[in-house]
């Protein structure tokens, strides 16, 4: 299953891609986009990586990515986004659109603190399971345009560098990001 899908190949984390007219209305493209995701299900779903990241519970404090990523899951699970986990989801979708990064520490105001560290590939993963529980809840194509630039980027490392909680989390947000894109062409 080979595909020419133009963004794969290069790191996006750290060669940024944003898309500017992108050829996405065609059918090949949509065909190419399948087959690489179909060809990345594969890979992380066979990941036996037992990387664990021990640090990822601690980061559940107060005025972390994941302490406001789980307070909108949370919210989630309750069928209902609040107004408020909205504005904090969509500031955000709106950082990672325009920089295409993300960090691990935040004010109570979302402003990223100067000391904090680029967000790490499981806090990136955070942003893609709400990310892809909006898309199934909501069914919109605002978080699902986000979706499939993060997973552009997600699957733009190799697995390996991937937790197999992570890899499996992958899994389940591509599987809805499938099904989510080809309602679309239905």
């Amino acid at each position: 299953m080979k595909s020419n899908y133009p963004y794969q190949g290069k790191n996006l984390f750290q060669n940024p891609e944003y898309y500017f007219y992108a050829k996405c209305l065609d059918e090949k493209y949509a065909e190419e986009w399948k087959n690489y995701r179909l060809k990345k299900l594969n890979l992380f779903k066979n990941n036996k990586i037992n990387f664990t990241e021990s640090t990822f519970t601690e980061n559940f404090k107060k005025n972390t990515l994941l302490y406001y990523l789980r307070s909108v899951e949370i919210s989630l699970k309750k069928n209902h986004l609040s107004i408020s986990k909205r504005k904090i989801l969509e500031a955000f979708i709106r950082k990672f659109e325009v920089h295409r990064r993300l960090f691990s520490y935040y004010d109570n105001n979302l402003i990223r603190l100067k000391s904090s560290k680029v967000a790490s590939l499981s806090e990136y993963v955070a942003f893609a399971k709400v990310l892809s529980k909006c898309v199934h809840f909501e069914n919109g194509l605002y978080y699902l345009s986000t979706l499939i630039k993060l997973l552009d980027c997600i699957l733009s490392i190799p697995e390996e560098n991937f937790t197999k909680i992570d890899s499996k989390t992958i899994c389940e947000c591509i599987r809805i990001e499938l099904l989510s894109v080809e309602k679309l062409y239905a």
